[in-house]
């Protein structure tokens, strides 16, 4: 019995380049095009109710090469580019939307963390910043000592040093 699914998960899709935030981490809807070529010449999408009659029905099978979209955190980029783009290609997705930024109009810390470092140039100066800051309050605030900082980290730090 076939039971093997891929599952790939999609954040950020939109035109980068005219994004308010060019620089956030996001797939360009050229290259998601290109990605759902790839899908449709290797893959079977699936739905998310076909994987779950596959899990919890013993006779119910897959498709061979099963794959399911998900998207997460219900990006305007989703409504407007992705479903449209899905849509026309016969393709359902999985979207996942956070409830409390929804329900307490709240942007979630992880978005807020997304905007910061897509809007800094020297996301290194940054990291320095925020260490600085986290020592300089560590014991106002209780905060833990950090037990290592990594090799990564210490380059960052070591090159805003010599500016």
């Amino acid at each position: 019995m076939n039971r093997t699914v891929t599952i790939v998960m999609y954040h950020y899709v939109r035109d980068l380049a005219r994004s308010r935030f060019p620089a956030i981490k996001g797939l360009s809807v050229e290259r998601f095009l290109r990605q759902l070529d790839y899908i449709h010449a290797h893959y079977t999408p699936i739905t998310a109710e076909q994987l779950a009659e596959a899990l919890f029905t013993p006779e119910k099978e897959l498709p061979p090469n099963a794959i399911l979209l998900t998207f997460d955190d219900g990006y305007s980029d989703h409504f407007e580019t992705v479903f449209p783009l899905l849509d026309a290609r016969g393709i359902r997705g999985c979207f996942f939307p956070p409830a409390q930024a929804i329900l307490e109009h709240k942007v979630l810390d992880v978005n807020k963390i997304h905007f910061v470092l897509a809007s800094v140039t020297d996301v290194g100066a940054l990291l320095y910043q925020v260490l600085s800051s986290l020592a300089e309050f560590r014991a106002d605030y209780s905060l833990r000592p950090r037990k290592s900082i990594s090799r990564q980290r210490q380059e960052c730090i070591a090159m805003t040093r010599t500016r």
